[in-house]
């Protein structure tokens, strides 16, 4: 379980930076390897809803959609997140909720978004506590990104004039830690929404107002306002330097959210650096203070550790600090309470 929650959490904060690997085919769907029928359907977006209903009828909805990521990962952005979406509609036709254990993250979260869009249109605001219960019996209580996708979900179906009413709902799920699941998903849509039709699918980002740089976060209730802040970095990083962003978190007046702030800027900045140790340090170093500078670290630390290749060299985003400061920075690296530091 802990290797799907470090490997999803990398996910979240990375902003989709590489692609989990977790579903496994039966040996009988193993063996079907017929795949000119879905490899024909190519970017043609004509009749792809019957094509992938005799798919899963064919193969079954985890090997179809197995196949169905190799065929479209040579594809541009568009094509793949049209064709997910369109494969979560017909995934959530074909299996109910429970199908929700045959998505991931693949191709920005399209097969979740349309997932569960198409359940609450359905089903409404409700349907979410069932939909929670298929993620942790698939992935487990810490696997949060498919909480994430539920997050996506409402976002697309209240609006994001509702951002509220979405974090209240994502709050009567069982993940209740200050950060990630559910809440990460709704900030993510918030800023960073992916506007999607029959035909076109366009990553977006969200107009700043440089007069209100922490947009909604100061005006939500307490609860939320955490992962409200850890999430800005990854929107401001469409706009400002770090040094800029270093500054705006600086400016938050209240400890926790100040530190969530400088910990998302962290989480960030490692894989935009391409994780690489030194220049995510030199990044972090351009944090208004030390403060600034140490939670960065422990930011870019935790998304380091949330790689399982990398959690060997992860604390040495902390050496090199004053004396006493490299376990506090590893300490503030713990974001979910699983290092065991």
């Amino acid at each position: 379980m802990k290797n799907i929650l470090y490997v999803t959490l990398a996910i979240l904060v990375a902003f989709i930076i590489f692609e989990a690997k977790s579903l496994f085919f039966s040996t009988e769907n193993a063996e079907y390897n017929d795949t000119i029928e879905l490899e024909s359907l190519g970017p043609d977006i004509t009749n792809r809803h019957e094509r992938f209903l005799n798919l899963i009828d064919k193969v079954g909805a985890i090997q179809a959609y197995e196949n169905f990521k190799d065929t479209y990962r040579p594809h541009n952005f568009t094509t793949q997140h049209v064709a997910a979406h369109i494969f979560g509609e017909v995934l959530y036709d074909k299996e109910g909720v429970g199908g929700v254990a045959v998505c991931d993250n693949t191709f920005a979260f399209g097969c979740y978004h349309s997932f569960f869009l198409k359940a609450l249109s359905e089903q409404g605001v409700e349907i979410i506590l069932e939909m929670d219960k298929a993620c942790i019996k698939k992935y487990g209580p810490g696997g949060v990104g498919c909480q994430h996708g539920i997050g996506h979900g409402l976002v697309e179906y209240m609006g994001p004039d509702r951002l509220v009413e979405a974090l209240n709902a994502c709050a009567t799920l069982a993940w209740k830690n200050r950060l990630f699941g559910c809440q990460g998903g709704v900030f993510m849509e918030y800023t960073l929404p992916i506007i999607f039709d029959a035909e076109n699918s366009v990553s977006t980002v969200k107009d700043i107002n440089e007069d209100r740089p922490y947009d909604i976060c100061p005006e939500l209730p307490e609860k939320f306002r955490q992962a409200c802040y850890y999430s800005l970095g990854q929107w401001w990083n469409q706009f400002f330097s770090y040094e800029k962003i270093g500054q705006l978190c600086h400016d938050v007046t209240n400890d926790k959210e100040r530190e969530a702030c400088y910990l998302g800027v962290g989480s960030v900045i490692a894989p935009g650096s391409n994780f690489d140790i030194a220049e995510s340090i030199g990044q972090c170093k351009e944090m208004p203070d030390f403060e600034g500078e140490l939670t960065c670290r422990a930011g870019a630390s935790w998304a380091f550790f949330a790689q399982p290749g990398m959690r060997d060299v992860s604390l040495e985003l902390c050496e090199g600090l004053e004396q006493g400061n490299e376990h506090l920075c590893a300490q503030k690296s713990d974001l979910v309470g699983e290092r065991n530091l």
